[in-house]
């Protein structure tokens, strides 16, 4: 059955991996050693250390406990709608058959009849089969708006869920309950009245364990955003500028034109998507992006520059395709990064939200003395 995994590791790392793992708020400086190492590349016209150098960036060896997301199968649903289009094609031919013997065959009129009769009733039941494939099949295109959302995330305010995929509230608690039944999410659950969808069953042992406090603190954050109503100008600027890189992203795309590489500009426009929606969202986190800003979003820009240049030459020689193979490299390894600084920022925030409930709590005993 195929996967959806979060770029994380697994539960068994061993003490020395942990050990190992990065301080949360690297994320937050190493992007000038990105833009140096980049910088430096491309002034030099040296590419064939890049993607090592920056594969020793934090961000790129920072991982997270695992939780699987399965992807619903589709392909048996499609050949179920295929067959079905066959018998009703089928039924089609057989009734026009049943009907003339009905209206010319006074000695088979009943017969004709009973033919009637059972060809209407499989008509019927594969007009069922079909529209249970097809809301099958939408639902797994649902699901991978979930996925997208989600899969950096272990929990998510419902009402987001929906502001992202455009879904009704209703639709979108109906089918995460739905994939939680199917184990397609194994480790999700609710919070209290469906407010948020938690994706881990460690963090979901922590609401319980506070649940009053933690379903306090959503409401008052939902409750804020609606007070704050339209974005403020330092925000709606941080946003524009973070669009002029997504479409510089999706534009360079078009220009390379090679499907390997297509690939995974498509996958680094959705994560840098991801990075300034959560500011959209969260405006007062939006400082702990700013070096991602300023100094990665360039970085790659140049990256992406030094690709096309090099790509327009018409000389296809062995050192023009190792440069781009290079630099291809250099690109997988940002992408990694910014799922790590995304990660690394989601886990700061998850920190931050527990660090918040305690002192609320603290403040709600002291008031009770």
């Amino acid at each position: 059955m195929a996967l959806f995994k979060k770029n994380i590791s697994n539960n068994n790392n061993t003490e020395a991996e942990k050990a190992s793992q990065p301080v949360i708020n690297n994320y937050e400086q190493e992007p000038v050693q990105a833009a140096s190492i980049v910088i430096n590349s491309i002034q030099q016209g040296n590419y064939s250390e890049i993607g090592q150098k920056l594969e020793e960036l934090p961000s790129t060896g920072f991982r997270r406990t695992q939780y699987v997301f399965e992807a619903p199968k589709t392909t048996l649903f499609k050949w179920i709608i295929g067959i079905c289009i066959c018998f009703i094609l089928g039924y089609l031919y057989f009734a026009v058959m049943g009907f003339g013997m009905h209206i010319y065959s006074d000695n088979y009129e009943q017969y004709s009849l009973i033919f009637l009769g059972s060809t209407l009733v499989i008509f019927i039941i594969n007009i069922i089969l079909i529209i249970l494939a097809v809301n099958s099949i939408n639902f797994a295109k649902r699901y991978e708006k979930y996925f997208e959302l989600m899969k950096y995330k272990n929990v998510e305010i419902i009402d987001d869920i929906c502001a992202y995929t455009k879904f009704p509230y209703s639709k979108v608690v109906k089918d995460l309950s739905c994939a939680v039944k199917q184990k397609l999410i194994p480790q999700g659950h609710f919070s209290t009245e469906n407010l948020v969808f938690i994706a881990s069953n460690e963090l979901f042992e922590k609401y319980e364990e506070n649940k009053p406090e933690y379903d306090r603190y959503y409401r008052k954050l939902i409750e804020e955003r609606i007070r704050m109503g339209e974005r403020t100008e330092e925000i709606q600027k941080i946003l524009d500028i973070g669009q002029d890189y997504i479409d510089k992203i999706h534009d360079s795309n078009r220009l390379i034109k090679e499907k390997e590489i297509t690939l995974k500009l498509n996958q680094m426009e959705k994560i840098v998507a991801t990075i300034f929606r959560e500011v959209d969202l969260n405006p007062g986190q939006s400082g702990k992006l700013g070096m991602f800003l300023n100094y990665y979003l360039p970085t790659t820009e140049k990256l992406l520059n030094a690709y096309i240049d090099i790509n327009e030459k018409e000389i296809e020689g062995t050192s023009i395709k190792n440069s781009k193979r290079d630099i291809e490299h250099a690109i997988d390894m940002l992408i990694v990064s910014f799922e790590g600084i995304l990660n690394q920022f989601y886990e700061k925030q998850e920190l931050d939200i527990a660090s918040d409930i305690s002192a609320m709590e603290q403040i709600i005993n002291q008031e009770q003395v």
